[in-house]
C-alpha cells in the first residue's frame, strides 16, 4: 500500500509539464498570427498608399504636359499675331509673282521681327522650362502628403540619399563619387541658364523644401519617386574586353540570381572564361553624362527645342495645331496653310526666285523653340500587346490611350514590429550581445573565450545572429505605377498625343496601370548601399587581383554581394549550374535513337527576353 501511494506521489505534475508545453505553444500560435495580421494589414495600407502616391505624381505630370503645351499655343499664337510683319512690300497682279520693291528693306524688316518673335518665344520657352523643373517636384511634394495621409511616415534614409545626389547636382566635388568624366559637368554640357533661367537655384530650393523635417510631420519623405538623376553611375571595362563582365555585375538581378542559383538567368555568364583570377578585368566608373534639362524626378520626357521639318509637314497635313487654337476661341484656320516651308529666295536683281513656296513670306514656326516629345514617347508595337494578352481576361484594346512616355512610380518601403522577429534585438543596434555574453559569462582569462564567439571567418557568432534578426525584420515593399492619358483626334480616330511632335494641352485623365505595362524602374537612390556599390566598390574590384584583396571595410559593407561574387569565382558551382542547364530532361528511349531531347535550358525563356529572378511584392 505505501509503494502504491509513492508512486501515486511521484506521477504528480507530469499532466502541468504537457499543459505548460502546449500553453507555451498556442502563445507562440497567437503571437504569430498576431504577427501575420500585423504583416497584412502594413502591407495593404502600403500598396493603398504608394496606389495614391503614385497617382498623385501623374497628375502632376499631366499637369505640367498640359501647361508646356499651352505655352507652345501661345507661341503659334505669337506668330499669327506677327502675320503682318513678314510679308513683303510689293504689288501682285493676276498671274504674277510677288515682287520686292526693296529687298534691303524687306530683309531688315524680317530680321527685326524676327528678332522681336525671338524674344517672345524665349520669354515662353523660360516658362516652360520652369515648368520642366519644377512642376514634377510640386508632384513629388505632394505625393509624399499623399502617402503620409495614407499612413506612411516618412523615410529617413530616402531622404539622406536625396539629400547626396542634391550634393553632386550642387557641385560634383561635395561627395564621395568617383566622377571620372569631370568634363561633362561643366557649362559647356550641362547649360545652367537655359532660356535667362537659372534653373538650379530655384530647383535644389524646391528640392531643400520638400525634404526639411524640422519636426514637421508633413514633410520629409515617405514614397520615392522613378527618377532619371544626373552623373547616375555605370560601370565598364576599360581597355574593352572580350568578355563584358561589367554588364552582368552592375545588375542587382544577378546578385538574387547567384544567391538563389537561378541558372536560367546566369546561363551565358557562368560560360565566360574565369581563367584569370582577376576575371572581371579592370572595371572603372562611367557616369551617365545626359543632361535631360528637366526635373531628375517623375521627368516628363520633354525637350525645349527647335522642331524638325517634319513636325511641321505633319501638322500642316492636319488641323491638328488649328483645332486647338480654336478651343480657345482664336480662328487659326489660316495658320498651316499660310505658313509653309519654304524661305523666299531672291536673285542678283532682288526678284524672287519662282520656287515651290506659296506665300513668299518668312515660316518662322520650323525656326523657334518649343516643348517637344522625347524620344521614350512612343506607341507599344504588336509584340508587346500581343505579350500582354496571355495574361489579360480580354483582348487588348487597341486604344489611342497606350503608349509610352512620362510615367510615375513610386516606392515605399517600411518596418513592421513583429513579436516573434523581434525578442531580444529591438533597441540600440550599438549594444551587441556578443560583447555582452562575452562580459558576462566568459571568464576573461579564458583563452578559448573569443574563440567560443568567432566564426572560421572571424566573425563574431552572436553579433552576426543579432544583426541578421535586426536586418531580417520583416520590411513591407510596395510600389505602383501611373501615368497621364490624352489622345489627339485625326480622321475622326483617336491617336496617341505624341504623333504631333510638340505637345500639346490633349492630357485629360490619370490612371494606375499594371507594372508589367510600363515600368520606368526602381529609382537607384531607394537603395543607397546598391548605389555606392557601384560608384566604390566595383571601381576597388577594377583594381586588385583577387576577392581577397578588397579592404576587409569594404568586404563587410558589402558582405552580401561580396559574397555572391565568391560563389560565382567557384568553378565547382559554376559547373554545377552548367550540369544543370545541360541535364536532358527525360532518359532517351533506346526506340526512338533520333529523338531530340530537350534540356533544362531549352526550358528557360527564349534569348533576348526579359526574364528575371521572382520577386515577390
Amino acid at each position: 500500500m505505501k509503494t502504491r501511494i509513492f508512486l501515486r506521489r511521484r506521477e504528480r505534475g507530469q499532466v502541468l509539464i504537457l499543459a505548460l508545453i502546449a500553453l507555451l505553444i498556442l502563445t507562440l500560435a497567437i503571437f504569430l498570427l498576431l504577427d501575420v495580421s500585423n504583416v497584412i494589414r502594413a502591407k495593404v495600407k502600403a500598396q493603398n498608399a504608394v496606389d495614391a502616391a503614385a497617382l498623385t505624381g501623374a497628375n502632376w505630370q499631366r499637369h505640367t504636359l498640359n501647361l508646356l503645351g499651352e505655352l507652345n499655343l501661345v507661341k503659334a499664337t505669337t506668330v499669327l499675331i506677327s502675320d503682318s510683319m513678314f510679308g513683303t512690300t510689293a504689288q501682285q497682279g493676276p498671274d504674277s509673282f510677288l515682287q520686292v520693291e526693296n529687298e534691303e528693306d524687306a530683309i531688315q524688316k524680317r530680321a527685326t521681327q524676327m528678332e522681336s518673335l525671338r524674344e517672345a518665344s524665349d520669354t515662353l520657352s523660360q516658362m516652360q522650362q520652369r515648368a520642366l523643373f519644377i512642376v514634377p517636384l510640386i508632384g513629388f511634394g505632394a505625393a509624399q502628403q499623399t502617402a503620409k495621409n495614407n499612413g506612411i511616415n516618412y523615410n529617413e534614409s530616402y531622404g539622406d540619399a536625396v539629400r547626396q545626389q542634391m550634393l553632386y547636382v550642387d557641385n560634383p566635388s561635395n561627395v564621395n563619387r568617383q566622377n571620372i568624366f569631370a568634363q561633362y559637368m561643366t557649362p559647356d554640357y550641362i547649360r545652367k541658364n537655359m532660356f535667362g533661367y537659372n534653373w538650379k537655384n530655384p530647383y535644389l530650393a524646391t528640392l531643400d523644401t520638400i525634404l526639411q523635417g524640422d519636426g514637421d510631420i508633413s514633410k520629409g519623405i515617405a514614397v520615392l519617386p522613378n527618377a532619371q538623376l544626373l552623373g547616375s553611375p555605370r560601370v565598364k571595362t576599360y581597355p574593352p574586353t572580350t568578355n563584358d563582365f561589367a554588364g552582368y555585375l552592375q545588375s542587382r538581378y544577378i546578385y538574387d540570381a547567384i544567391q538563389s542559383n537561378y541558372w536560367c538567368w546566369l546561363r551565358e555568364l557562368i560560360r565566360m572564361n574565369f581563367s584569370q583570377t582577376n576575371w572581371w578585368g579592370n572595371l572603372v566608373t562611367d557616369e551617365d553624362s545626359t543632361f535631360r534639362q528637366e526635373s531628375e524626378y517623375l521627368p516628363v520626357c520633354v525637350e525645349i527645342k527647335a522642331a524638325q521639318s517634319g513636325t511641321w509637314n505633319t501638322l500642316k497635313g492636319s488641323t491638328l495645331l488649328d483645332d486647338q487654337l480654336k478651343e480657345v476661341d482664336y480662328n487659326a484656320d489660316k495658320l498651316m496653310n499660310h505658313y509653309d516651308l519654304y524661305d523666299p529666295a531672291f536673285n542678283e536683281k532682288g526678284e524672287i526666285i519662282p520656287s515651290q513656296d506659296t506665300d513668299r513670306k518668312l515660316n518662322p514656326l520650323p525656326v523657334l523653340d518649343w516643348a517637344y516629345y522625347g524620344w521614350k514617347w512612343r506607341a507599344y508595337d504588336t509584340t508587346q500587346t500581343a505579350l500582354w494578352e496571355d495574361y489579360l481576361a480580354s483582348p487588348f484594346k487597341q486604344q489611342a490611350l497606350y503608349y509610352s512616355g512620362a510615367v510615375s512610380r513610386m516606392d515605399v518601403e517600411a518596418e513592421t514590429v513583429t513579436v516573434t522577429g523581434t525578442l531580444g534585438v529591438k533597441g540600440d543596434r550599438d549594444n551587441r550581445l556578443g560583447d555582452i555574453f562575452r562580459d558576462s559569462y566568459l571568464p576573461q582569462s579564458s583563452e578559448d573565450s573569443n574563440a567560443f564567439l568567432q566564426t572560421s571567418s572571424g566573425e563574431n557568432r552572436l553579433d552576426a545572429a543579432q544583426t541578421r534578426l535586426q536586418n531580417n525584420a520583416p520590411h513591407i515593399y510596395a510600389y505602383a505605377v501611373a501615368k497621364p492619358f490624352g489622345s489627339l483626334s485625326i480622321d475622326n480616330e483617336l491617336q496617341p498625343p505624341h504623333l504631333s511632335g510638340i505637345v500639346l494641352p490633349v492630357f485629360t485623365n490619370s490612371a494606375i496601370i499594371p507594372t508589367s505595362l510600363e515600368d520606368p524602374g526602381r529609382n537607384p537612390l531607394a537603395d543607397y548601399l546598391w548605389f555606392e556599390f557601384l560608384v566604390e566598390y566595383l571601381p576597388t574590384l577594377g583594381t586588385v587581383g583577387s576577392l581577397d584583396e578588397i579592404p576587409q571595410a569594404m568586404q563587410n559593407k558589402y558582405s552580401f554581394y561580396h559574397s555572391m561574387l565568391k560563389r560565382l569565382s567557384d568553378p565547382d558551382w559554376r559547373t554545377q549550374g552548367i550540369t544543370w542547364l545541360e541535364t536532358p530532361l527525360w532518359e532517351p528511349d533506346p526506340e526512338k535513337p533520333d529523338e531530340k531531347i530537350p534540356t533544362n535550358e531549352d526550358n528557360c525563356n527564349p534569348p533576348g527576353s526579359v526574364h528575371y529572378p521572382p520577386v515577390l511584392h
